[in-house]
């Protein structure tokens, strides 16, 4: 089964440390932990080991990574989660599998997931990915800077 501590390491080296740019949607973030989303935490003061807890409860949990089989499908699918939130990776992962995309990996997902080849999965999701990631910039002309980086994160990981 997949590893949280080899996902962690991962996405890791994608995030920044303390950012706060006008144009991010997150606004004020810290390794990947916005403002937007935590509006109770000191984002500034965010540690990497509360950074951890965080990205393993609110992320690796609830993409149920300790059921992936595979390292580099949890891998991916945990960078997206934490980049893109749990549901919308959760949706992109169930279009990949051709199940019902309801935001929310269960057995269901699992199942499907961990009898299909991983590097089929993988590739297929990376696209999806990427697609969504077109889609935000056709919506949203101020986050077309971000593009390139976020798809050179979605092919990396």
């Amino acid at each position: 089964m997949a590893d949280f501590d080899i996902a962690f390491k991962k996405t890791m080296g994608f995030e920044d440390g303390y950012v706060n740019d006008k144009d991010d949607d997150g606004r004020e973030t810290k390794y990947g932990i916005s403002k937007k989303q935590y509006k109770s935490l000191n984002i500034r003061e965010l540690t990497l080991n509360e950074v951890k807890n965080i990205y393993k409860r609110d992320y690796w949990n609830k993409i149920k990574g300790n059921n992936i089989r595979s390292q580099d499908v949890a891998n991916n699918l945990f960078d997206c989660a934490v980049h893109c939130g749990v549901p919308i990776a959760s949706r992109l992962l169930q279009k990949v599998l051709g199940v019902k995309q309801d935001g929310i990996i269960g057995p269901i997902t699992l199942g499907s997931l961990n009898k299909s080849e991983p590097d089929v999965v993988v590739s297929k999701f990376k696209n999806e990915r990427v697609k969504y990631y077109i889609d935000i910039c056709k919506r949203k002309k101020s986050q077309r800077k971000f593009f390139f980086g976020w798809v050179t994160r979605a092919m990396e990981v």
